[in-house]
């Protein structure tokens, strides 16, 4: 039986979760060493897993990260003996596991990170680059992903694996999938904010709208590093925050509430560019049109499947009054004809 120990930047992420799930099922024996945050802690890993906590770190406090490391070292080295496979999920935690002894490394790639200080930038992509040459396996999420690490890093294309951000057909039953609601009313048209709160975007959002005469509601479900400039927004008349969510259990109870999920990310993020997150997806399962940014391989995608529509991120008031007029509610109902003709193998995956 294989024995895999996981390094985490959190235990809650539902990606993560998903992985260890699916390695539990194939036979394997999975231990776990992560960061503990305050955000986000309602998913729970699954029972019996081993765990090791590499301290506790909030959000962009690098030097923190940088101290937990060298804290964690001797104790996570007693932790991974034994192991046949070290996976790694960020880029810190890939460094530090070639600090310990493993036969096989693994490292998948969530996000794409970009460094902006001239003097580090290229450094940093000639180690990174180094750090991704010597992995026995890389994951992705994105097709995007896969071929700029490829180019950007020299990487042979075959090593490097794309597990889509799929919903699990252990969770979600496609057969009994929800139906999409037509909306005749702007008042009765509600925009939902799912999930992690760390784009500008949100805020941008919000402040358009109070700014606003509009009659649709907004529904925020989530958490995170935004979080305190996000609830100052919060009316509980037009606009509600709902706090986060268990996944993927409260999924349903969400979609029932909102007709559009917004999904608009910093489109001048490398990462934002050519990611493909699990909101497409759950879109595609809840029959929940989406808006994304423009000039990111999101917003191809739901202008192939016809699912939503991509703005620029720049005009939020823009954004609003289309949201609020007539003429969107038939744009939106729309959707409909598409979002009915979505397959199986479109939004599910098969583990």
């Amino acid at each position: 039986m294989k024995k895999y120990v996981l390094l985490l930047p959190v235990t809650s992420q539902p990606r993560f979760i998903r992985r260890i799930k699916t390695l539990l099922n194939s036979g394997a024996n999975v231990d776990v060493a992560s960061y503990e945050r305050d955000y986000f802690n309602l998913n729970k890993l699954p029972a019996g897993i081993g765990f090791f906590s590499l301290g506790r770190v909030e959000n962009k406090k690098y030097i923190q990260r940088v101290k937990n490391f060298f804290v964690s070292l001797s104790g996570l080295k007693k932790f991974v003996r034994g192991a046949d496979c070290i996976y790694s999920f960020s880029i810190d935690l890939l460094v530090l596991s070639f600090f310990v002894k493993t036969p096989q490394r693994y490292f998948e790639v969530g996000d794409l990170r970009e460094i902006s200080n001239p003097f580090l930038k290229g450094s940093f992509h000639y180690t990174y680059g180094k750090l991704l040459n010597k992995v026995d396996r890389i994951f992705v999420t994105s097709l995007g992903f896969k071929k700029y690490l490829a180019e950007k890093h020299h990487l042979n294309s075959d090593k490097i694996t794309i597990i889509e951000n799929k919903l699990s057909a252990t969770d979600f039953d496609f057969d009994n999938r929800k139906e999409f609601k037509v909306v005749e009313d702007t008042e009765a048209f509600c925009v939902g904010i799912i999930g992690l709160l760390r784009y500008e975007c949100v805020i941008d959002f919000l402040k358009a709208y109070k700014s606003s005469k509009a009659t649709f509601k907004v529904k925020i479900f989530g958490d995170g590093p935004l979080r305190d400039r996000v609830l100052p927004f919060v009316d509980d008349k037009n606009i509600f925050f709902n706090g986060q969510f268990k996944y993927p259990d409260g999924l349903d109870n969400i979609y029932n509430q909102v007709d559009l999920s917004f999904v608009m990310y910093d489109s001048t993020d490398l990462n934002v560019r050519l990611a493909l997150p699990n909101k497409l997806y759950e879109s595609m399962y809840f029959a929940t049109p989406l808006v994304v940014s423009t000039n990111t391989f999101l917003a191809e995608q739901v202008h192939k499947y016809q699912i939503g529509f991509s703005w620029p991120q720049n005009d939020m008031v823009k954004l609003v009054e289309k949201l609020d007029s007539d003429a969107y509610l038939t744009e939106h109902n729309n959707y409909k004809k598409s979002l009915d003709t979505i397959e199986k193998s479109d939004a599910i995956s098969e583990y």
